[in-house]
């Protein structure tokens, strides 16, 4: 098992476990292919080709391109995201957004809910991929 591993950006807060990456974006932040590539390449250097999911914990109001699903549904090893809130308002927003992943998409209300389908997901893909 790896250690958990902690980042910092200008944008949002990232913390790094096996098989999941828990990010928490900054009050007002813009989410944008410009700064989703340093999101990446947090993930690339973390994950290398080891399957993983994003975890968005939504705790503050922020705004996300859509075009930023476009870009991440080509990190070939991310095989998830799941959104994470609990206001109507943000899980209809999210809902939207998961339009554009080509990927595994969930919202969802609890942190412990998305870890565990994260860790379903990994699975899973773990099995079919050995």
């Amino acid at each position: 098992m790896r250690e958990i591993v902690y980042k910092n950006t200008d944008f949002a807060e990232f913390f790094l476990f096996e098989h999941y990456v828990i990010a928490q974006l900054k009050e007002g932040a813009l989410l944008e292919p410009k700064n989703n590539k340093q999101t990446i390449k947090i993930v690339e250097e973390h994950y290398a080709s080891e399957p993983f999911v994003y975890i968005a914990n939504r705790n503050f109001a922020y705004n996300v391109s859509p075009m930023t699903y476009l870009q991440s549904s080509e990190i070939e090893n991310l095989i998830g995201i799941c959104i994470v809130t609990q206001t109507e308002i943000s899980q209809n927003t999210a809902h939207f957004e998961g339009r554009f992943f080509k990927k595994e998409f969930l919202v969802i209300g609890t942190i412990e809910e998305g870890i565990n389908w994260a860790m379903d997901l990994v699975s899973s893909y773990k099995n079919k991929n050995d």
